[in-house]
């Protein structure tokens, strides 16, 4: 089943748009998301979109903690969860996605994966991977995913990425610790639930540590192949810094340096890469804060073809029919733009 994961961190915030993104990407068409059977479809809170392959939409709401199906015009076909830590119930839902057999997945901060039937009306089966926060995942095989995050059960460790098999309801191996120690950057990313991303490609896993333009490849099992560094144009690099700051300088610091968002291999090797910087915040409303979306684009050769500044921000990519979906701009959150990469420039 052909699908793709959209990735949406939670902003709101104003988006500026460069005159590069209407050379490079193409809009060919929008969805709108109605609001109808008391359902919301609010972008504040909804933490992640799957895109399937009859082209429904899920939605996962972070704290309304539920999903929610759309059709691809955006109309609601059926919506299933509530608050709770029973069978069927979420706490902090991350994302959503259909694996292979068309059963919904869904995840949890708290680590927690439930197995919904096609539809999101039955509830197949509940997992306890033990990570905790989780931040991610990714389907690499048939009952395999890959789940992001600090694992703390049965056994801590320090690596973020780990093969978790459905079948067995265990954790095959741990791979990639982060490649700095947090007291390196006063302690910025110590609350950070996002702090590594990651792709597959060719029976290959792809890895970046948010602040670092560096991919690592691995091979499904675990095992490091390779590392390469990526041209991104307009990445800020982090500054190393030792000191103990207070609330206020630290998050005058967080508005310093950039962090890779997202990464997407599309089916002819090419990959995209989306990063981001906050460029003015007010450290007495943290909340309050303006983000700068880059995304760049390399071919299958690694070359980097262009890095578009001021972008709307990219939620993620059919790799079917490589097309890209990005959140609405013009302060209407309430729907997706769908665009095709301009190869011609």
């Amino acid at each position: 089943m052909k699908k793709t994961l959209i990735i949406i961190l939670i902003s709101t915030f104003p988006v500026m748009v460069d005159a590069q993104f209407e050379k490079y990407i193409e809009i060919t068409g929008k969805v709108f998301f109605e609001e109808n059977n008391n359902v919301l479809l609010n972008p504040e809170l909804s933490w992640a979109y799957d895109i399937t392959s009859d082209n429904r939409i899920i939605d996962t709401n972070l704290k309304g903690h539920n999903v929610t199906i759309y059709n691809n015009t955006g109309k609601v076909i059926n919506r299933f969860g509530q608050r709770g830590r029973g069978p069927g119930d979420f706490e902090f839902p991350i994302m959503s996605f259909v694996l292979e057999d068309g059963t919904i997945l869904v995840s949890e901060f708290s680590g927690k994966l439930s197995r919904f039937s096609n539809n999101g009306d039955s509830l197949i089966s509940v997992y306890q991977t033990g990570i905790v926060p989780l931040s991610g995942i990714l389907e690499i095989g048939s009952n395999k995913i890959l789940v992001i995050g600090n694992q703390i059960k049965p056994k801590p460790t320090k690596a973020l990425f780990h093969i978790y098999n459905l079948s067995t309801k265990e954790i095959e191996s741990s791979f990639f610790e982060l490649p700095f120690e947090h007291s390196d950057y006063a302690q910025v990313f110590r609350m950070s639930v996002h702090l590594a991303i990651g792709a597959t490609y060719n029976n290959k896993i792809f890895v970046a540590a948010v602040p670092f333009k560096k991919l690592y490849a691995f091979s499904k099992d675990g095992m490091l192949i390779d590392s390469l560094n990526i041209d991104l144009e307009n990445f800020v690099e982090i500054e190393e810094n030792k000191n103990s700051l207070s609330s206020h300088d630290l998050f005058s610091y967080t508005t310093t340096f950039s962090r890779i968002e997202k990464l997407f291999f599309l089916k002819d090797g090419s990959f995209l890469v989306q990063y981001s910087r906050i460029t003015e915040i007010d450290v007495n409303n943290p909340e309050d804060r303006t983000i700068e979306y880059n995304l760049a684009y390399f071919d299958d050769d690694r070359k980097l073809i262009f890095d578009i500044n001021n972008n709307p921000e990219l939620l993620g990519v059919d790799k079917a029919s490589t097309t890209l979906y990005f959140r609405g701009i013009n302060e209407d959150p309430l729907y997706l733009m769908k665009g095709k990469i301009n190869k011609n420039n």
